[in-house]
């Protein structure tokens, strides 16, 4: 979908990435890793400025640009500034939000010319049509299939405004009602992040209704029976829609595909399993995937069967996903693999083989595994291996306190570290018989292990280097256990 942006949005989106995740650095720096000359990125750069305020670039003769992200603003407010600044995805909203009689009225509305925006049309279609939803002129209106419709506008808002929607809030409040309602009903809890997606995608959904009763759902008759507090819920949202007769907005939320029943507690779930034979399949690949990482990483879930009741009803609730600028994945997945890489690269080896079973790829069937428990955060640093490291100055440079404490501090979960106070001679022998790595500030060394030469205060450049290493060790360590696969 970061297709919308436009050649000189995407082109800007990267750039802006790059620069996040990199401290100053120069333009020439920046064009090799994109591929865009530094004239370009230098416009980029000025026009950037005008529209992120009060988040900056700021430029230094000696050391290139840098991002600057003041307190109390994020990453994601970037991302809403270069939403709000695209035709592409402007339009769309105004779509969704209001009824247009013709493209004139639609141009009239958006300060900009028919031209323009009927080229703008032709544009998102290209992108859109892969979802399998689309802008029609004869009438003006988005049509097409109403779940992706669904997602893409669920994950636009939260992408664009989190949780200040430009929603009608004589919806949001009776629909956020309705949503606690149901669950008390059914005596079961929901985690506040939780109903806020339930009520955005109520909310859509309502609204889209009312706007037009055939925005409906193409799917079989559901045969399914409910009960009196799901049978009141779709009342109340018919009502708000204003439809003349009840419509099943239960089953748009809570069974996005066939065969998929997102369920209020773990009972639920396992009469479900019981009852559901497709179910009961995904529920043991679940339970085989659970028995894999606990014989794998040789650790216990605190409960095994919530897990599995949790990372499928992420899966159920991110099956109609639709990425915006960003996959809520690239968020996840690098902090883990950074925290716990020894767990991570584990996780991810018995993931690959499991995913094609759930018809999802690695990383999708990671983020759900990832996210439904805190079991791997608390127990990853206890499991994860710590390799020997040896500390050694010659000219008691690298035993400064400072460099002592940050190696300490930085690596506390992946080495563990000695320092050597005898002399290099006297230690070699030691040092390559009892230790995976040594930090000196000795060049050219004859010794056997692997050793970073530090000569002076470790620089973030430095730890950087110290984490990869450690990364590409526990990728050694996680193919040798596995050798024989």
């Amino acid at each position: 979908m970061k297709k919308l942006l436009g050649k000189q949005g995407m082109r800007m989106l990267e750039m802006i990435t790059y620069l996040h995740t990199n401290d100053w650095v120069t333009l020439e720096k920046i064009s090799e890793a994109t591929g865009y000359s530094e004239r370009t990125l230098r416009e980029d750069i000025k026009y950037l400025n005008t529209i992120l305020k009060p988040i900056e670039i700021a430029a230094s003769t000696k050391l290139g640009v840098k991002l600057i992200i003041p307190q109390g603003y994020s990453f994601k407010f970037i991302h809403s500034l270069l939403l709000s600044d695209s035709l592409h995805f402007s339009l769309l909203e105004v779509l969704f939000l209001h009824t247009y009689t013709d493209i004139a009225e639609l141009a009239d509305a958006m300060y900009s010319s028919p031209t323009v925006v009927s080229k703008a049309i032709r544009q998102i279609n290209q992108v859109i049509k892969e979802q399998g939803f689309w802008i029609t002129t004869n009438p003006l209106a988005i049509q097409g299939d109403e779940q992706w419709i669904t997602a893409y506008f669920r994950s636009y808002f939260l992408a664009k405004y989190d949780a200040n929607l430009p929603l009608d809030q004589t919806l949001i409040e009776p629909i956020k009602e309705a949503i606690d309602q149901l669950h008390q009903a059914e005596g079961a809890s929901i985690l506040p992040m939780n109903r806020n997606l339930l009520v955005l995608y109520g909310v859509i959904r309502v609204f889209r209704m009312k706007q037009n009763s055939q925005n409906q759902y193409q799917r079989e008759p559901s045969q399914e029976v409910y009960q009196e507090s799901i049978t009141t819920y779709n009342r109340r949202l018919s009502e708000l829609a204003e439809l003349t007769e009840v419509y099943d907005f239960f089953r748009d939320i809570w069974r996005s595909k066939e065969g998929n029943y997102t369920c209020f507690r773990i009972d639920e779930f396992h009469r479900i399993v019981q009852e559901k034979p497709a179910v009961r399949h995904t529920y043991e690949i679940y339970a085989d995937l659970a028995d894999q990482i606990e014989n794998e990483l040789g650790f216990h879930f605190n409960y095994k069967e919530w897990f599995i009741f949790n990372v499928y009803n992420i899966a159920v609730g991110e099956y109609y996903t639709v990425s915006i600028l960003t996959d809520k994945s690239e968020y996840l997945l690098p902090n883990i693999k950074k925290l716990v890489p020894y767990l991570y690269l584990t996780v991810s080896r018995i993931a690959a083989k499991v995913a094609p079973r759930l018809d999802l790829t690695t990383d999708q069937l990671l983020y759900n595994v990832f996210s439904a428990t805190d079991d791997f955060l608390t127990t990853g640093h206890r499991i994860q291996p710590k390799l020997k490291v040896a500390i050694y100055g010659k000219y008691n440079n690298i035993i400064v306190a400072n460099n002592w404490n940050v190696i300490k501090n930085t690596f506390a979960n992946r080495f563990d570290v000695r320092l050597i106070q005898s002399t290099f001679d006297d230690a070699r022998q030691e040092i390559n018989a009892n230790y995976d790595l040594l930090i000196t500030d000795i060049n050219n060394i004859d010794i056997d292990i692997d050793y970073f030469c530090i000569a002076y205060d470790i620089s973030a450049k430095e730890v950087a280097m110290l984490e990869a290493y450690y990364f590409d060790a526990m990728i050694a360590q996680v193919d040798e256990l596995h050798q024989d696969d």
